[in-house]
Protein backbone atom coordinates (compact mmCIF):
# COMPACT_ATOMS: atom_id res chain seq x y z
CA UNK A 1 0.00 0.00 0.00
CA UNK A 2 1.44 3.57 -0.90
CA UNK A 3 0.14 7.19 0.43
CA UNK A 4 0.82 9.41 -2.81
CA UNK A 5 0.64 12.83 -1.55
CA UNK A 6 0.48 14.93 -5.05
CA UNK A 7 -0.13 18.62 -4.11
CA UNK A 8 -1.75 21.34 -6.57
CA UNK A 9 -2.04 19.32 -9.85
CA UNK A 10 -3.45 20.59 -13.33
CA UNK A 11 -6.95 18.84 -12.95
CA UNK A 12 -10.35 20.23 -13.36
CA UNK A 13 -10.54 20.25 -9.22
CA UNK A 14 -10.22 23.75 -9.11
CA UNK A 15 -12.54 24.95 -12.04
CA UNK A 16 -15.21 22.49 -10.28
CA UNK A 17 -14.96 23.76 -6.74
CA UNK A 18 -15.34 27.32 -8.46
CA UNK A 19 -11.97 28.77 -7.33
CA UNK A 20 -9.63 28.85 -9.96
CA UNK A 21 -7.39 31.80 -8.36
CA UNK A 22 -6.46 29.04 -5.83
CA UNK A 23 -3.99 27.27 -8.43
CA UNK A 24 -3.06 30.99 -9.42
CA UNK A 25 0.57 31.70 -8.77
CA UNK A 26 1.82 27.74 -8.03
CA UNK A 27 3.21 25.64 -9.81
CA UNK A 28 1.09 22.49 -10.38
CA UNK A 29 2.32 19.53 -11.07
CA UNK A 30 0.55 17.15 -13.68
CA UNK A 31 -0.88 13.96 -13.58
CA UNK A 32 1.91 12.35 -15.38
CA UNK A 33 4.37 13.29 -13.05
CA UNK A 34 1.91 12.47 -9.63
CA UNK A 35 1.80 8.68 -11.27
CA UNK A 36 5.34 8.35 -11.64
CA UNK A 37 6.12 9.84 -8.54
CA UNK A 38 3.50 7.00 -7.77
CA UNK A 39 5.46 4.30 -8.91
CA UNK A 40 8.51 5.66 -8.72
CA UNK A 41 7.30 5.03 -4.91
CA UNK A 42 6.25 1.51 -4.86
CA UNK A 43 9.49 0.63 -6.76
CA UNK A 44 11.26 1.56 -3.50
CA UNK A 45 8.92 -0.50 -1.24
CA UNK A 46 7.90 3.17 0.28
CA UNK A 47 4.89 3.57 2.36
CA UNK A 48 4.43 6.77 1.16
CA UNK A 49 5.81 9.37 -1.16
CA UNK A 50 5.02 13.00 -1.35
CA UNK A 51 5.39 14.73 -4.55
CA UNK A 52 7.47 17.68 -4.96
CA UNK A 53 10.14 19.30 -3.27
CA UNK A 54 7.90 22.41 -1.98
CA UNK A 55 5.20 20.02 -0.86
CA UNK A 56 7.56 18.21 0.79
CA UNK A 57 9.15 21.07 3.01
CA UNK A 58 5.53 22.47 3.66
CA UNK A 59 4.89 18.49 5.10
CA UNK A 60 8.10 18.65 7.24
CA UNK A 61 7.03 21.95 8.92
CA UNK A 62 5.14 20.82 11.86
CA UNK A 63 8.68 19.23 12.78
CA UNK A 64 9.90 22.90 12.86
CA UNK A 65 7.30 25.19 13.96
CA UNK A 66 4.59 24.91 16.37
CA UNK A 67 1.02 23.21 14.68
CA UNK A 68 -0.67 26.75 15.59
CA UNK A 69 2.18 28.62 13.30
CA UNK A 70 1.88 26.35 10.30
CA UNK A 71 -1.93 26.55 10.58
CA UNK A 72 -1.31 30.31 10.03
CA UNK A 73 1.36 29.40 7.35
CA UNK A 74 -0.99 27.77 5.22
CA UNK A 75 -3.84 29.88 5.68
CA UNK A 76 -2.14 32.86 3.97
CA UNK A 77 -0.74 30.26 1.45
CA UNK A 78 -3.78 29.22 0.47
CA UNK A 79 -6.15 32.68 0.31
CA UNK A 80 -6.65 33.84 -3.28
CA UNK A 81 -4.45 36.81 -4.07
CA UNK A 82 -6.28 39.78 -4.30
CA UNK A 83 -6.49 41.97 -7.45
CA UNK A 84 -5.74 45.73 -7.57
Amino acid sequence: MLALCPGATETGFFDAVGSEEMGAGQKLSTPEKVVRAGFRGIDQGRSYIIDGRNNYLMAQMVRFFSRRRVALIMERMSKPKRHG
